[in-house]
């Protein structure tokens, strides 16, 4: 069972997010974050694939909030169970210097920047380094894991061009057919470490099918009057 909070944090940085939405595109994602924060209840009916890409971005650092502040709860409760804070036999002297700590490790503290100790996602960081507007509805998504792929073999797109050289390929190697991109665009993940689209034997005949037939003249039909 979701155990509901009775508040939730927004980043200031999430202004930028906003900032590139419509007011109408806006609307839906506070909506679908509070949905989420308070009953832990995740939208299933974004068919605005902006809205849809920037609400699974947000979507990590909520959890990563979430986690923060129930690990910080459960220590609470264990120093409870301990009896709290000991008081000190005795008093500080004015002038006297404080005891250096043993332990030196960043405590959690609700207003810190987690951008100073938390990588961007690669939403963010896509949707700050390229213009993707060339691809849209499904496409788009197939964009946006062939990126993830990219990053996660330790060779990202550093160029617009690159992006875009992808994604044309992605069109002509698919006869620009949807579920056929997506088929070749699961063949090459499932390579692990491949760099560059890898077209299976039989999408690509499927393909040269398909242009011979287009190229074909229509037979002439003689009409009997």
């Amino acid at each position: 069972m979701y155990e509901m909070k009775t508040a939730f944090l927004l980043k200031n940085n999430w202004i930028e997010i906003f900032d590139n939405l419509s007011d109408k595109q806006a609307g839906v994602l506070i909506k679908s974050l509070f949905r989420y924060n308070v009953n832990g209840e995740k939208p299933a009916d974004l068919t605005d694939i902006e809205v849809k890409a920037y609400f699974n971005m947000m979507l990590l650092d909520c959890n990563t909030m979430k986690a923060n502040y129930d690990r910080r709860c459960e220590t609470s409760a264990e120093n409870g169970k301990l009896g709290g804070r000991p008081r000190s036999e005795k008093p500080n002297k004015p002038n006297s210097k404080p005891n250096k700590p043993n332990n030196l490790s960043k405590p959690d503290n609700d207003n810190e920047n987690e951008n100073d100790i938390k990588p961007p996602t690669p939403f963010e960081k896509y949707f700050k380094k390229f213009h993707l507007d060339f691809a849209k509805g499904k496409w788009l998504d197939l964009v946006l894991r062939w990126l993830t792929h990219r990053e996660a073999i330790g060779k990202p797109f550093e160029r617009q061009y690159e992006t875009e050289s992808f994604f044309s390929s992605l069109e002509r190697e698919s006869d620009n057919d949807l579920k056929l991109a997506e088929a070749i665009i699961n063949h090459s993940i499932s390579g692990n470490k491949w760099a560059s689209l890898v077209v299976p034997d039989s999408i690509r005949k499927e393909v040269e099918e398909r242009k011979k037939n287009k190229n074909e003249k229509p037979k002439e039909v003689t009409v009997f009057k």
